[in-house]
């Protein structure tokens, strides 16, 4: 990971000046004549700005043994905290084995006397300030009263 300095496409800075190919050509030739591959990156999409100009000049690269041994892995491109560069981080726990569980909804629950009630008060849990936090709460409230009342 580092501070190239340089972009590889005109993608890497549409707010700016015009990028033109003799300014990409010799960083992309030197990342094909060393066999990189650059990282699959999440978050923003610009690594430096002055406040006119937003490129994409800091990256990961990797070889193809890299790839090959950690493909799950991706560079987060963080916000900008005391720098005009974003933080990149890779976090290397591999996540891949580990599918989110899904809600499993039993319909003979519904059946239950305490079932509506359960429901409905878990409609109830809100701070008001973020709604899809909320959702999630709300969510989580009904799936452990779900599971309560199953094993009840």
């Amino acid at each position: 990971m580092e501070d190239y300095n340089a972009i590889r496409s005109w993608e890497d800075r549409p707010i700016g000046n015009t990028v033109q190919e003799l300014e990409i050509m010799d960083f992309n030739n030197f990342i094909d004549d060393i066999a990189l591959v650059e990282m699959r990156t999440s978050g923003r999409s610009f690594t430096w700005t002055n406040g006119h100009t937003y490129s994409k000049i800091d990256r990961a690269l990797v070889n193809a043994e890299w790839m090959l041994q950690m493909p799950h892995l991706e560079v987060r491109l963080m916000d900008p905290v005391c720098s005009d560069h974003s933080s990149l981080s890779i976090t290397f726990e591999d996540n891949e084995d580990k599918d989110p569980k899904l809600l499993k909804f039993l319909n003979q629950l519904t059946e239950h006397k305490d079932f509506l009630t359960i429901v409905s008060g878990a409609k109830e849990v809100s701070n008001g300030l973020n709604i899809m936090k909320d959702v999630c709460k709300r969510l989580k409230q009904v799936n452990q009263a779900m599971k309560d009342l199953n094993s009840a």
